[in-house]
């Protein structure tokens, strides 16, 4: 998202310098894309950190974005804003903001402090730190901006003032993403789900689902993504999940896709499913609908922003794998449905574009400043 939302404010005739800590030694220490700079700031080791390693390079982080800071001033970059993304940037950038004077936006794409079940769920624990400075943040910003309705009711139950909240949905790079010619659906039938391997997206009901359905007409059910930082090998058990389920033959890990790759993909899938346990918003069901695929997903968080359910996809507060294994075979065995459906999906995710979430996020800001 901040990607994407960089590069509009860019066109829109903005200077955006994003800063980012190094996780990889190879990253360079700034990239130029036009009027946007990536910084990787040292901050900890170079590569991917787990949860509770995070928390310990905040103070570190926080010292170089303040030399930062003198850097861009030098160059006559004068920051004007601090939106801070994940609780994370937000902790050690908000004393910084404070400090120079600068109004401090929140953006938290996922909150702690409210969570429930991802522990049972076996989710890392947090460090002690996350959810004090979860509160802290949506208390002390000058403004916060959500992805969903759900975010928003989530961050207010953390003491924010409603006038500081404001939702932005995020967009969809409609180039990338769009509708399939006729011979690109795979045939026979497929579905797709593409997410982070971890307990928390739920991808085990989704074999489970694809096990329930029926044998002579089961579609085939393609995975895409990786093990995050602290569950390698969680891809191994999905696998024997697969195998105890007898439908091995009838499950394909195609491990992480480019942005392209997966726009290809879902052109390909008749079916898109999404049975995460929490999203903050689920852009992947926008991306979906932006691809004339229709998405069966949970009810849950932001997807149900995602989703114009029953138009575009279906939301299930079930997690009962014979209730998504019937709704998978109703939406396949009703071929004109499931046309009629795509064709929404594709009417609903225009509205939705990055420049319009730039040009919300600037309205915002104006909002925030102003209060």
């Amino acid at each position: 998202m901040v990607k994407h939302v960089a590069l509009a404010l860019s066109d829109q005739g903005h200077d955006v310098d994003v800063y980012t800590r190094r996780d990889d030694p190879a990253a360079p220490a700034t990239h130029l894309h036009g009027r946007v700079r990536l910084h990787h700031l040292p901050a900890g080791p170079a590569r991917p950190a787990t949860k509770r390693e995070q928390e310990g390079y905040v103070e570190e982080f926080s010292a170089q974005l303040r030399a930062a800071y003198g850097d861009a001033q030098a160059e006559g970059r004068a920051w004007s804003i601090i939106h801070s993304h994940h609780w994370f940037s937000g902790a050690a950038a908000l004393p910084l903001a404070q400090e120079l004077g600068i109004d401090h936006v929140q953006s938290f794409h996922s909150v702690a402090a409210t969570r429930k079940g991802g522990w049972e769920l076996g989710e890392q624990p947090e460090g002690p730190g996350r959810v004090p400075a979860e509160q802290m943040l949506a208390q002390r910003s000058e403004g916060i901006i959500s992805v969903s309705s759900a975010e928003a009711a989530t961050v207010l139950s953390l003491g924010a003032a409603e006038e500081r909240v404001r939702v932005c949905a995020p967009g969809v790079d409609h180039e990338v993403f769009h509708p399939p010619s006729t011979a690109e659906r795979a045939a026979p039938a497929m579905i797709l789900a593409a997410a982070r391997l971890e307990p928390l997206k739920g991808l085990e009901l989704a074999i489970q689902a694809v096990a329930a359905t029926r044998e002579n007409h089961r579609p085939q059910l393609v995975i895409s993504g990786a093990p995050t930082a602290g569950f390698e090998g969680y891809d191994s058990q999905l696998r024997s999940l697969a195998r105890r389920c007898g439908v091995e033959s009838h499950v394909t890990f195609v491990g992480p896709l480019g942005r392209k790759d997966l726009a290809d993909m879902m052109r390909q899938a008749s079916i898109m499913v999404i049975p995460s346990h929490s999203e903050t918003y689920g852009l992947v069901a926008l991306e979906a609908a932006a691809c004339a695929t229709p998405v069966i997903a949970a009810k849950a968080g932001g997807l149900v922003d995602a989703i114009d359910a029953p138009h575009t996809g279906v939301l299930l507060d079930s997690r009962d794998p014979n209730v998504w294994a019937q709704e998978i075979d109703r939406l396949l065995t009703h071929r004109d449905l499931l046309h009629q459906m795509g064709h929404r999906s594709h009417a609903w995710a225009q509205q939705f574009t990055w420049h319009s979430t730039a040009r919300n996020w600037l309205e915002s800001y104006a909002w925030f400043a102003g209060l």
